[in-house]
């Protein structure tokens, strides 16, 4: 919808509760002209429930955790690349989309064929997302919108396509993301964001 009647929509909610001033904001355009329908930033209570779980042991490898999570079926070539550049480096984990969980199989018999040492699929796939982020040193996706989960732990998302890049400016303007386009970008820009923790001012500070 691009306009909304004055008395807005009773098939839709009254009130909307996001996450962020952002997302706020934009919603914000949407509501301005009527009276009916509010938004309000209340965080997201699931993050932090799981900043109280200790998780660090649960990278076994010892190396830093790279966390790609997937928006189809198969693994960028840029990224099968970059993993087998630096299987010894980092620890790849790999979440695949909920709805393309049936094409892990595949994936996992790619690893073998490569010989990929430090890629992980099935925790990875099995945990919750807020605790997989917790533990991983930098976030990789093209435009998954985890990467609004992770700006809110306090974590940095490579963007790797350019809807990513469009989606998430802002985030790139405030040092939340970064965009890398080839596999030597990627990994450049891995090796140099890793641990970056410019998105310790999050949303959950932001309405405590």
């Amino acid at each position: 919808h691009t306009s909304c009647p004055d008395n807005g929509y009773n098939t839709m909610p009254k009130y909307f509760w996001l996450w962020d001033n952002e997302t706020k904001a934009e919603l914000d355009k949407w509501v301005e002209n009527q009276s009916y329908h509010k938004t309000l930033v209340g965080g997201n209570p699931w993050l932090t429930f799981f900043k109280k779980i200790d998780t660090s042991t649960l990278n076994k490898s010892k190396l830093p955790l790279l966390l790609v999570t997937l928006q189809f079926e198969t693994i960028d070539d840029r990224i099968w690349a970059a993993m087998a550049e630096t299987d010894t480096k980092y620890a790849w984990w790999v979440r695949m989309h909920p709805r393309k969980l049936g094409a892990v199989d595949e994936i996992k018999e790619k690893v073998k064929t490569l010989n990929l040492q430090n890629v992980e699929l099935n925790l990875s796939n099995s945990l919750p997302l807020p605790r997989i982020l917790q533990s991983c040193d930098l976030h990789i996706t093209e435009y998954s919108g985890a990467t609004i989960e992770a700006r809110s732990i306090g974590v940095k998302s490579l963007l790797i396509s350019t809807i990513g890049k469009e989606m998430y400016e802002s985030y790139i303007n405030q040092g939340f993301a970064c965009f890398a386009d080839s596999t030597t970008e990627i990994i450049s820009s891995i090796n140099e964001n890793i641990k970056d923790n410019r998105a310790v001012n999050n949303v959950l500070s932001e309405v405590e």
